[in-house]
């Protein structure tokens, strides 16, 4: 697809991205994946209960761009509906349906009636999705005697995924494998999603629920968790709790064999592609991540990789003995020096100075882990941006305020006297500038 239309159609779904650079840094970043490395999908059969119009229409964009992420859905509500409405209700052990030869039968063609109809969606919405069978799964039986037919798969066909992506087709499987004898098995659709991923090593791993992400005690959706970072402090601090919990430490299970380059996302319908696609997100990005340690002078770290990083993410060269002639409070850096946050002192004021992510690790989580860890110290802070930045979304996000002053924008977090704002404008807009004029 031509550029224009490209970046024209993203900005029509994703509303208020600024001429697509923020689309585009992450198609990038996606598109330098193998091609069935780029995501699966995990669709909650509850989420299918409120038709497939809006889901399709998302899939079918991140299609229409190139991309084709492999899709598996449950059926949970829907054969439960079908179970009880023929009196064959058995029941549930340890959360997993009791499945006789009959309701395997009727999983069966529920799940793949599912397949069929969201595959035909996305072919009206535009975008290209083709139904897998059964027999893409092969699965063992977890225990026939307490269970039922009820499965673990043991093994996928990845010739016929990779053959069906290869084609520019999305791939559709359900919940359903077949075992050594032929016999359909019915399947956790987390259980495939896990599969798959050990198989196929993707970039981004997204859960599509109602809720659209992990909420707070207070219903405030989650921007982002740093699992090695920030787990033990959530949980000490309430925020994360009993299911929510038990929810990340499952994410942790799935993610331990995998790439560090894997990260999890929990989004909603319409928010899958602006989580997808913006630094901002629209749902909850978990990942293993780094350690986030903090400094008091440049000397405790390595400022020639600070540097490196800066420019990388500005795109940009420092002046000669920028950062030398800064008045520092705190340096944060991750452990690798992929994402670093340098606060200075201007006139009594904490300022960020420099927030840089490596352009290989955005759409990772690290800027929230960073935002988070720094806003621990600072719970007052002013920083500016040029107006055409593309992480002011981002910085909007998290600012309680906001000012416009010639090229800059000057944002605050925290709470302030505002007869003071006009004088701390003026100081942090006519700071020097921190890189050496554009050729």
């Amino acid at each position: 697809m031509a550029e224009p239309s490209l970046r024209s159609a993203l900005t029509e779904l994703l509303g208020h991205v600024q001429n697509g650079k923020e689309v585009r840094a992450y198609l990038d970043r996606f598109g330098e994946a193998a091609k069935t490395r780029f995501a699966i999908f995990k669709l909650g059969g509850a989420v299918l209960e409120y038709g497939y119009e809006e889901l399709a229409a998302a899939l079918s964009l991140i299609n229409t761009v190139g991309l084709t992420p492999i899709v598996v859905h449950g059926a949970g509500p829907q054969l439960d509906r079908e179970v009880k409405a023929r009196g064959l209700d058995r029941g549930k052990v340890d959360g997993l349906r009791v499945t006789d030869d009959r309701i395997a039968e009727l999983a069966g063609t529920t799940v793949m009636e599912i397949s069929t109809a969201l595959a035909a969606a996305i072919g009206r919405a535009g975008g290209r999705a083709v139904p897998l069978p059964p027999m893409a799964l092969a699965a063992d039986p977890i225990d026939e005697a307490t269970y039922g037919r009820v499965g673990e798969p043991t093994g996928i066909a990845k010739s016929l995924i990779e053959d069906v992506v290869a084609s520019g087709a999305i791939p559709i499987l359900g919940s359903l494998g077949i075992d050594r004898t032929g016999r359909l098995l019915n399947i956790n659709a987390d259980s495939v999603a896990r599969a798959l991923a050990i198989d196929f090593e993707p970039l981004k791993i997204v859960f599509v629920t109602g809720t659209g992400g992990l909420l707070d005690q207070e219903g405030r959706r989650i921007p982002a968790i740093n699992l090695d970072a920030e787990l033990d402090g959530l949980v000490k601090d309430g925020t994360v709790h009993s299911g929510m919990k038990l929810k990340l430490e499952e994410i942790q299970k799935l993610l331990d064999p995998l790439p560090r380059s894997t990260s999890v996302s929990i989004t909603s319908p319409r928010g899958l592609v602006r989580e997808l696609f913006t630094h901002g997100g629209d749902g909850t990005l978990v990942r293993r991540g780094e350690i986030i340690t903090a400094h008091t002078h440049f000397e405790t770290l390595d400022i020639t990789k600070l540097s490196t990083l800066i420019e990388d993410a500005f795109g940009r060269s420092l002046k000669p003995g920028y950062l030398d002639n800064l008045q520092v409070a705190k340096i944060y850096a991750s452990a690798d020096m992929r994402a670093a946050a340098v606060v200075i002192e201007v006139e009594g004021m904490a300022v960020l100075d420099k927030f840089a992510v490596s352009r290989g690790a955005r759409g990772e989580g690290l800027s929230h882990a960073l935002w988070r860890r720094m806003s621990e110290d600072f719970p007052l802070l002013f920083w500016r941006s040029r107006a055409q930045n593309g992480f002011n979304a981002f910085y909007s996000e998290r600012a309680d305020g906001c000012v416009r002053r010639g090229m800059w924008q000057v944002f605050w977090q925290g709470e302030i006297d505002l007869n003071t704002v006009a004088p701390a404008v003026a100081a942090i807009a006519g700071r020097p500038e921190a890189f050496e004029a554009s050729s």
